[in-house]
């Protein structure tokens, strides 16, 4: 009795997860219990992009597939996805993610990328104000930059790195941390803080890493899950957590034993926090502003900012050495621009160097960093293409299809930079090259990331030619986790 009575719940557990809940929802793959395409998700070439292709031929532009027990909807097509998030973007604001996930690792509805509400519409603004406060888009932030350029360079140039195989990735990493530890703290890190920055370096990968494996997915995304099966599902992120939230409150105590609360004046973001912190809590306002938002923000902008833009520098560089032929373009526009004359390039040049530019939209487009979107939450019932989806229901904006769309880009698995030049040798702009995402969640940082891929890779461009390693090319397969990863790979360089 007591096994037909399990049997029978088991049934209508089952038959009310994948045939009721799915009444009204677009059709899709059959989910297998407790994982529901997880594993399809996790076990194709390139998670994210190939199987999402092979389910929108299947079921076209709009599918449903599950995460755990939890239904998703998908959107590939582009039109569909400006509809959604540009034209109606505050039904589609919020996110979907897990509350015992973020009280597990950040202590609560903290940070910006994974909260919905007012606490994040008031820290996003703050943020983008702080990015634009702070010399986003202006001489300011563009020399900070170029100081890490002028460093790099430096370091290349020395005679233990020239015509010898080196590790360019490693120097790119420490120059991209450098430009956001600046922008956060507000120093960067030369030789003495170079054990600290690889130290972040390992836990914000580590951390990435594990929250995009098939149980780290479940956990950061499905509502329910007891918080002892979360800590269990992620627990090669426990020391991650505990070291970079250290490491966090470190630097913000030592903001704190620094600042004059009587001075406007703000070096870096977190002096402009604690200000507005201060001022808040000056009106007994002790909540909206507080030390655990402002670690799970500096967490946010650290892991976002860095893995992304790191990784889109280093496939960049890749491809480049892939097609010699390209690369050669590069130089000779750079060499004719400057009649050979020896500067650090500077924003200025940027929109006389349209083959570089060209060159660069077209490495993020096939680098596709952000393989699968987070997913959103609706905030109110929609009608969408026919199907009637709830208030709360998740939907993923496919952004990388988007980029790999045929109809969009022909022969898109071919690396093609004269895609974004026309007739006229102008750089062309096509609105669907979106590697930043699109709408109210958009990266806060896109201003910043174009500023270091122009300052970073041109000037890298206009000092040296990138070479082979001895050991041959390097790898253009993507090592996926929550974001696309380049292989390390070795090459050379000389001055031509």
């Amino acid at each position: 009795m007591i096994l037909i009575f399990f049997a029978l719940c088991t049934l209508f557990f089952l038959i009310h997860q994948y045939l009721w809940r799915r009444r009204g929802l677009p059709p899709g793959p059959t989910p297998i219990p407790i994982f529901g395409n997880l594993f399809q998700l996790s076990g194709s070439e390139a998670p994210g992009i190939s199987i999402f292709q092979k389910w929108k031929d299947q079921y076209g532009p709009i599918f449903t597939f599950y995460m755990g027990p939890v239904p998703f909807v998908v959107l590939t097509d582009y039109q569909d996805i400006k509809e959604t998030v540009i034209k109606d973007g505050d039904t589609y604001a919020d996110k979907y993610l897990s509350p015992e996930f973020n009280k597990y690792f950040r202590g609560g509805e903290y940070g910006i990328m994974d909260i919905s509400g007012d606490r994040w519409k008031e820290h996003r603004k703050f943020a983008v104000l702080q990015l634009r406060e702070l010399g986003v888009g202006k001489p300011l932030m563009e020399s900070k930059i170029l100081i890490e350029a002028e460093e790099l360079i430096k370091k290349l140039k020395t005679a233990e790195i020239l015509n010898e195989d080196f590790l360019l990735q490693s120097e790119l990493d420490v120059a991209v941390g450098s430009v956001i530890n600046q922008f956060l703290f507000g120093y960067r890190f030369d030789r003495s803080k170079l054990f600290e920055f690889t130290r972040i370096k390992t836990l914000v990968n580590n951390f990435m890493e594990e929250v995009g494996k098939p149980l780290g997915v479940l956990a950061f995304t499905c509502h329910g899950i007891p918080s002892f099966l979360v800590k269990l599902m992620v627990s090669g992120i426990e020391e991650q957590k505990r070291e970079l939230f250290r490491f966090l409150r470190k630097q913000i105590d030592g903001a704190k034993s620094q600042i004059n609360y009587e001075e406007e004046h703000n070096e870096d973001f977190v002096e402009a926090y604690l200000r507005k912190k201060f001022q808040r809590e000056q009106k007994n306002d002790f909540d909206s502003y507080c030390d655990s938002q402002l670690e799970n923000v500096c967490f946010d902008i650290w892991a976002a900012g860095f893995d992304t833009l790191t990784n889109t520098v280093g496939f960049l560089i890749a491809y480049a050495i892939n097609y010699p032929e390209m690369q050669m373009l590069i130089h000779q526009e750079i060499d004719n621009y400057l009649a050979h004359h020896s500067r650090l390039l500077t924003l200025a040049d940027k929109n006389a160097l349209v083959y570089f530019n060209a060159f660069a939209n077209e490495a993020q487009r096939v680098s596709n960093i952000l393989p699968m979107n987070l997913p959103h939450a609706l905030t109110r019932d929609v009608k969408l293409k026919g199907y009637h989806l709830k208030k709360g229901t998740g939907v993923i904006h496919q952004i990388a299809n988007v980029m790999t769309d045929e109809t969009i880009f022909k022969d898109s698995q071919r690396f093609d930079p004269n895609r974004f030049i026309d007739e006229n040798g102008k750089l062309k702009k096509i609105e669907e090259l979106c590697p930043f995402s699109m709408g109210k969640r958009q990266c806060i940082g896109e201003g910043l990331a174009r500023m270091e891929i122009f300052l970073l890779a041109a000037n890298l461009f206009n000092y040296f030619e990138f070479l082979p390693a001895s050991d041959g090319l390097p790898s253009l397969y993507k090592d996926f986790s929550l974001v696309s990863h380049v292989i390390p790979y070795k090459c050379r360089q000389y001055i031509p």
